[in-house]
């Protein structure tokens, strides 16, 4: 909906371990240390070693992909102004979102009190 704000800061994101997926009917919520949760609205895109396995719709049938990237960390990520954000996490595996929809918000980022929307 928003995009990302320009000149927007995410190196936070590196180093950060997933401790928790939550799973709700319309969202996903990835918990990981250090005062930091991505809160998802909008279909999440898998690859592993730049190979696609899977995109699947937000909500429960996407949480048991995510689960294997509990206990790993976030080694780089990318990200644009359009509000794609791709995260490679310490086991090899990628997990995309994307601002897909005009009309609504498709993810928040949450850290230390700060909140982005897009």
């Amino acid at each position: 909906m928003y995009g990302l704000p320009q000149g927007v800061d995410l190196s936070f994101l590196v180093g950060k371990e997933l401790i928790q997926v939550g799973v709700g009917s319309c969202d996903i919520v990835l918990a990981f240390d250090g005062q930091l949760s991505i809160s998802i609205q909008t279909t999440v895109y898998h690859s592993k070693k730049g190979k696609p396995l899977a995109a699947y719709e937000v909500g429960p049938s996407s949480a048991g992909v995510l689960l294997p990237l509990l206990r790993s960390a976030i080694t780089q990520f990318t990200a644009n102004q359009e509000g794609t954000l791709n995260m490679t996490f310490s086991n090899g595996e990628c997990v995309e979102i994307r601002d897909e929809d005009t009309h609504y918000e498709c993810y928040q980022i949450e850290h230390e009190g700060s909140l982005i929307v897009v």
